[in-house]
């Protein structure tokens, strides 16, 4: 059988045509929300479609891009992203109705999710910030087995770790990201975490554990809620994955 596949999942990037696509999108919704007058109704309609499907993707943790939009946006959390998600369907609608009324209650509320700043993010006229010290604790797997993790730390960014895992002699698919933590203290987060899977590992001194994705996540984000290791969503910050992750 020969592998033919390049990125783990969650790393794949867009294709040039589509990010110019979506670069265009970003700019049209960041217009719209700091109140510019909207000239062609259904592009404008397309466009708020295709950001919000970025914030989407993000949510559901479920594309092969997923991690790659995430980083791209700041690494918005998923909780984040998932209410941004709804804010977008509304503006969508509310330009759709000429609702003037609505479309002023959501340029309030996407304040308060900071949609503007992940969106400038997106555009590269701001850069994502976290606090001295942090780093993050993640979950590697890859489709072929699934329920075969690689749980560890790092304090440079995920997409770098990963890409120096999946160069490493012996890899033969590469590994994706499915859940990831933004913690405060990212060695003593591995330490605590690797305790408390340590029925599941495979061997003594490797940090791989046989155990399903959604199990080892509720036990991760139990550990790093309890010992308080999370960075808290601030006005850069992530919080904890899909119960939340990377999200």
């Amino acid at each position: 059988m020969k592998i033919v596949q390049k990125w783990g999942f969650g790393m794949a990037p867009p294709k040039a045509p589509t990010q110019n696509e979506r670069l265009k999108s970003v700019r049209t919704v960041l217009a719209i929300l700091n109140g510019e007058i909207v000239q062609d109704l259904e592009r404008a309609l397309a466009e708020v479609s295709i950001v919000k499907g970025l914030f989407n993707r993000v949510a559901r943790e479920d594309q092969w891009d997923w991690f790659y939009v995430k980083g791209q946006l700041g690494y918005v959390p998923a909780a984040a992203a998932k209410q941004i998600g709804f804010a977008l369907a509304n503006l969508r609608l509310a330009l759709k109705n000429n609702d003037e009324l609505a479309l002023r209650d959501i340029r309030e509320g996407t304040k308060r999710l900071q949609l503007l700043k992940y969106l400038r993010i997106f555009l590269g006229e701001l850069a994502p910030t976290h606090g001295p010290g942090a780093g993050w604790l993640y979950i590697l797997s890859t489709r072929e087995m699934s329920s075969y993790l690689k749980i560890g730390m790092t304090t440079r960014s995920v997409e770098e770790r990963v890409r120096e895992i999946n160069a490493a002699t012996g890899v033969l698919v590469p590994f994706g990201i499915w859940r990831c933590w933004r913690v405060t203290d990212p060695q003593r987060a591995e330490k605590l975490v690797h305790s408390a899977l340590d029925e599941f590992r495979v061997r003594g001194d490797r940090e791989f554990f046989a155990v399903e994705i959604s199990d080892a996540a509720k036990t991760i984000s139990s550990v790093l809620n309890e010992s308080r290791l999370l960075v808290k969503s601030g006005s850069s910050e992530d919080e904890g994955s899909s119960v939340p992750g990377c999200t």
